[in-house]
């Protein structure tokens, strides 16, 4: 088996046990008695596609240079068995699979108890066929990462440098990814391929980013230094603002004020550096969006699963939701474009034909800016996301964003910047150590109203100021006209002034 890399007792500690039963010492049983001479080829499928019934460190206990060797037998089979049955859907493709994955076990069991006198145990077979299975149809050695419920981001400096950070924020090394980098370079490119919306890979394209099936996002780039891997996992898709509030990323008085903008048709850009959780953030905020309004969400990586949000009687809690994620495309042609290529741009111009009331770019990071502008000014109560320290920080990175594209002058950027957006929510997050290691506690640092200010300039004003490592509280009220607007949208505003009251002393003191 391979060696772990989970080495410190501590870390495995960390972790806890895999599910199940530990590797099985002593005599090996004989064949009769292994799974698949009594199991049938439905009750394995269901073996191999059940889960989380292993966490991460159950990777320890597959020989991953077996699973290769297999892997390539039974590709080869299954691949003649695609051409036999192009008609073939999914379902019956991966029972096929399982069934030629057996075939492979029980001879490969069969050539091992006539060289050693040995056979795998029940439980190593299974961990084998469901390996085998995850590398034909799943994510390989990384669906082990992602099944586990602790594993929230896993960073990958390389194929054997591995970090995983767990949903309680603590951060712990991780098991190897592959046995060499161009393992996991091939692997990654499988599965970019597999996409509907393909992506690449290369040096002509040395960065990567996709959604993997299910709740995560995968970022991968090649380097000087070789390939990195960043896989985040979309833990929480269907959250409210109450969900931020029972876990301290916002106060009572910041979810009112919140509801009430998103519900006014406030625009709101929601910013803050990497892992701060500015996607779930807007996820929560459009949980305040009334249920009949028609939504559009425009991504360059599909990540807001709005059509996936329940409401607490199980019902969508958005009945209309359009949603559009940009296309790399494959070939270019003559002109220099990619076969099949969509941009931001064109998709929001679609989108234009579809009565949308809300249109929701999901992430601002160049040129995408106009294109935000052009929704905020096209549809009411638009939400974004950026990447910024601070709130005037998000400010300077917005302008910085507009200038990416041709023809841009400062003053038309700052102009549109400053009529067009209501409210920066800026999120921070603060990790302390412990014991078991680093933990992470995320949450509101300010909420800023965007102003325009003399000699064609834009400013910003505290409306929840920050204090240390904990949500913002009430500071100044907003302008009178986006006082207006909130009290529409059922502010509290006289909650607001009592907070403010009380929390007066804190900035004499500061």
């Amino acid at each position: 088996m391979t060696a772990s890399r989970f080495a410190p007792e501590e870390d495995r500690a960390l972790l806890g046990r895999p599910r199940g039963e530990t590797q099985a010492k002593g005599p090996r049983r004989a064949l009769a008695s292994e799974p698949e001479d009594t199991e049938t080829g439905e009750e394995v499928l269901q073996l191999v596609k059940s889960g989380p019934e292993e966490s991460a460190l159950a990777l320890e206990s597959v020989d991953w240079k077996l699973v290769g060797r297999l892997h390539s037998q039974v590709a080869e089979r299954l691949q003649d068995w695609r051409r036999a049955n192009p008609e073939a859907d999914e379902g019956k493709e991966e029972a096929a699979g399982v069934r030629l994955i057996e075939q492979a076990v029980a001879q490969m069991q069969s050539e091992r108890l006539a060289t050693t006198g040995q056979l795998y145990t029940r439980n190593e077979s299974e961990r084998l066929r469901k390996a085998l299975f995850n590398s034909l149809f799943r994510l390989g050695r990384l669906q082990y990462l992602i099944e586990d419920p602790r594993v929230e981001n896993v960073m990958a400096e390389s194929f054997d440098r591995v970090r995983l950070e767990l949903a309680d924020g603590r951060i712990v090394p991780g098991p190897a990814l592959a046995d060499s980098e161009g393992e996991l370079l091939d692997f990654i490119r499988e599965l970019a391929s597999r996409r509907r919306n393909a992506r690449s890979l290369s040096e002509a394209s040395p960065s990567l980013e996709m959604v993997l099936p299910g709740q995560y996002r995968l970022a991968a780039t090649l380097s000087v230094s070789g390939l990195g891997l960043m896989i985040r996992r979309h833990r929480v898709k269907d959250v409210t603002l109450q969900d931020l509030e029972d876990w301290g990323t916002v106060t009572p008085a910041l979810v009112d004020f919140l509801q009430a903008a998103v519900k006014a048709g406030l625009t709101i850009v929601v910013s803050g550096m990497q892992g701060v959780g500015k996607t779930t953030f807007l996820r929560a905020l459009t949980s305040c969006i009334p249920r009949g309004e028609v939504i559009g969400t425009f991504e360059s990586d599909y990540e807001l699963f709005l059509k996936e949000a329940l409401d607490e009687d199980g019902q969508r809690r958005h009945e209309v939701v359009f949603d559009w994620e940009s296309r790399e495309g494959g070939e270019r042609g003559a002109d220099g474009r990619r076969a099949g290529a969509e941009t931001m741009k064109e998709q929001i111009q679609r989108g234009f034909r579809y009565n949308l009331r809300r249109m929701i770019v999901g992430e601002v990071r160049g040129a995408e800016f106009w294109e935000m502008m052009k929704v905020m000014h096209s549809s009411m109560g638009s939400l974004s996301t950026t990447h910024a320290r601070t709130a005037r920080g998000c400010v300077e990175k917005l302008l910085d964003c507009a200038m990416e594209q041709p023809g841009t002058t400062i003053e038309h950027a700052t102009r549109m910047l400053a009529h067009t957006v209501d409210f920066i929510v800026q999120l921070d997050d603060h990790i302390t150590q412990s014991d078991d290691g680093q933990i992470k506690r995320r949450y509101v640092r300010e909420i800023a109203e965007v102003l325009p200010a003399e000699g064609g300039q834009v400013s910003t004003a505290s409306i929840f100021r920050h204090v240390p490592a904990e949500p913002a509280v009430a500071y100044r009220p907003p302008t009178p006209e986006n006082v207006e607007a909130l009290l529409r949208g059922g502010w509290n505003q006289f909650g607001f002034e009592a907070e403010r009251e009380a929390n007066r002393g804190l900035w004499q003191e500061q």
